[in-house]
């Protein structure tokens, strides 16, 4: 719990990081009368700020979980000599002449 609790946070904090710009820029542009000037400045770094920190935390969570190289399940890749003379399903075609009716 405490673990996603912490995620909620992460990506919450992200999400006003990108939007908290934009809107101060809107703000901006009514007090100051210009037209989409600090709008345009408040969003492209509100996504540059919201990217970067993205980035930072899949950087941290990759660092911090070990990685293991993707083995199939022999069940699920049947190979030899037995799988060759295996009827095929619907399903399983790979397109060949053979394959079609």
């Amino acid at each position: 719990m405490a673990q996603a609790m912490g995620w909620v946070s992460q990506v919450t904090t992200i999400g006003l990081e990108m939007a908290l710009p934009a809107l101060a820029g809107h703000w901006l542009d009514q007090r100051l009368g210009t037209k989409l000037v600090f709008l345009l400045l408040g969003t492209v770094l509100g996504f540059a700020t919201g990217m970067w920190h993205l980035l930072k935390l899949a950087d941290a969570n990759k660092k911090s979980t070990p990685s293991k190289p993707f083995t199939p399940d022999r069940a699920d890749t049947p190979s030899g000599p037995e799988s060759a003379a295996r009827p095929r399903g619907p399903s399983e075609s790979d397109g060949s002449v053979a394959d079609r009716p």
